[in-house]
Order: C-alpha cells, then structure tokens, then sequence
C-alpha cells in the first residue's frame, strides 16, 4: 500500500500532479480512520482553496462526514467524497454515473432509495467539482460564508439546506467541526 503522507503541518497547496488519489492510489489505502483522511484531504483541499477562494477546512469536514472518512463504496470505487449527483451537462456530455441505495430524507421520513452518482477520476476531482457546485446560485447566500474561516458553522447551516434532505445534517457537520477544533 502507498504510505500515508508524513507531515508535521499541512502544507498550504499541493500541486495535483504530486496527489490526486486516483483509482489505483485510493485502491491501496487502507481503511482510514478520521485523521488518516483529514490529512489527505486537507493535502487536496488546501489545492482548492487556492483556486475557489472556499476555506479548506470547510469541504474536509463535510467530505470526511459523507464518505465515512473516506472509506464508503461510492468514495472508493467511484471516487466520490460527497454524493454529488449529476446534473443535466454532466449527463449530456456522457460522463459516468453509477446508480447506487442511498439514504434521504421525503417528508421528514427517511427512505432508502436508488440515486444516480457522479463517478470522478480522483478525489482531487471530487473536491473541485464540489467547489464548482458552491458557486451556482443555489448555494449564493452561503458562498460568502464558505470563504470565511470565522463563519464555518454558519456557512454549514446555509448549505446543509441546499446540499441534504437530512434536516440534521448541518448539526452533524457541526458536531465534527466543534470535535477538531
């Protein structure tokens, strides 16, 4: 297996050509536990900070929370750290999807249901295509918060309503920001 990155601090970008977890890399990790991925991910969400302006910290969290650390099926073998769903252009351009059991939440009930997920080419992918969707107008009122460190709860808040149909769901991203800070 590849080894896991040994840093005493994070650096601030990452080129992607040095670490985007592909297929074949993500392949040999082993099962990571929550600070295995949080510095993984921080590695490649420091990378999109740099170009979305979107605070780091904010996508790590909420990807480590959505893809159970990094370890769900949809992460691993589809590359997806947030259970982003295609839209119309991803699906008129023939990208891959996969069809897959999810949970949501229909009238406040929760449901198993089967939903159509993007497939990625790494999780450097997943965290940029993720940072596109936060700049389309449905995610306008938290935009601004998602570039600011001071109003990561808030900013949590504001997008949990758009992203998730789990009304707890920005409580549960708060719940591990509040664990790591």
């Amino acid at each position: 297996p590849l080894p896991l990155p040994k840093f005493t601090t994070t650096p601030e970008v990452v080129e992607p050509s040095v670490i985007g977890y592909t297929k074949s890399e993500v392949d040999v990790l082993p099962i990571l536990s929550f600070n295995a991925f949080f510095t993984l991910a921080t590695l490649l969400t420091k990378f999109t900070e740099s170009q979305s302006g979107i605070y780091w910290m904010i996508p790590t969290i909420q990807s480590a929370h959505e893809s159970r650390y990094g370890n769900s099926k949809l992460a691993r073998l589809y590359l997806n750290l947030f259970g982003i769903k295609p839209n119309e252009k991803w699906l008129a351009e023939g990208k891959p999807i996969v069809t897959m059991k999810t949970t949501e939440f229909i009238k406040g009930k929760s449901r198993e249901v089967n939903e159509s997920f993007k497939i990625y080419a790494s999780w450097l992918e997943s965290f940029q295509d993720w940072s596109w969707l936060m700049t389309r107008p449905a995610y306008a009122a938290a935009y601004p918060l998602l570039k600011n460190p001071q109003k990561i709860e808030d900013a949590f808040i504001v997008m949990g309503r758009v992203f998730a149909t789990d009304p707890d769901y920005a409580q549960k991203l708060i719940r591990i920001y509040r664990s790591i800070r």
